[in-house]
């Protein structure tokens, strides 16, 4: 009597420490990478990084594969306790992705800064996750993005851009925005969330944040403003 024998097949992350399981992700020292667990026979995603002089925070850097997951979670563990903590500016990772690079893009929660430019018109949902770290925001970083959604920064500090430089202008698809508590000084002309049609709510509980003229352009779905 013939018999079929089912091979199942064996998860990437069985070798990964306890508590990590398949969606999180390795570093590799020697090759300078981290690679997304996935189950034998799929495509990880590879980003390079590069990992800081205290040995845990890790800098992305470019693509080195195109994986098969539609959402790319960023937000995912790195075993060993490395900490995803910025995006590389200058590799132009995210910045300009048409649509179809992945279907969204999570943010990592242990983010400290969003670098100039760095998602300027990336057509990918983009999702920020509310327990996020992000202290500083550079200029433009999410201009003409998909940022989607209630985005809440409660570690926010500064906002850095020139006129008609800021981090949100143009997200259209922002339905709220909460700049948190411990946000100083003053925006630029036009620097902070101009032509943000989809924009309901704003709110901003710091004491000492001006918002010059302007910054708010054309946000023609707004109806609450909390300072």
């Amino acid at each position: 009597m013939n018999r079929r024998i089912r091979i199942l097949p064996l998860l990437v992350a069985a070798a990964l420490p306890a508590g990590f399981a398949r969606g999180d992700w390795l570093y590799d020292a020697a090759a300078g990478t981290i690679t997304e667990s996935v189950a034998v026979g799929e495509t990880p995603w590879i980003f390079n990084c590069t990992l800081a002089g205290n040995g845990v925070d890790l800098t992305l850097g470019t693509v080195v594969q195109k994986g098969d997951a539609a959402v790319l979670d960023l937000d995912a563990p790195v075993a060993g306790g490395y900490k995803i903590r910025a995006i590389s500016e200058s590799t132009g990772l995210f910045k300009k992705r048409a649509a179809g690079f992945a279907d969204e893009i999570v943010l990592p929660s242990t983010l400290t800064a969003v670098a100039a430019w760095s998602l300027q018109q990336c057509k990918n949902k983009i999702t920020i996750p509310p327990d996020n770290e992000i202290a500083t925001l550079g200029s433009g970083c999410l201009d003409s993005s998909y940022l989607t959604g209630d985005v809440v920064l409660p570690c926010l500090t500064t906002m850095n851009g020139g006129d008609n430089s800021g981090p949100f202008n143009r997200c259209t698809l922002l339905t709220s925005l909460d700049l948190g508590p411990d946000i100083t000084g003053t925006a630029s002309y036009g620097n902070l969330a101009k032509e943000c049609t989809g924009l309901t709510n704003l709110v901003i509980r710091a004491s000492e944040f001006t918002i010059p003229a302007w910054s708010m352009q054309n946000c023609t779905a707004m109806r609450d403003w909390t300072f």
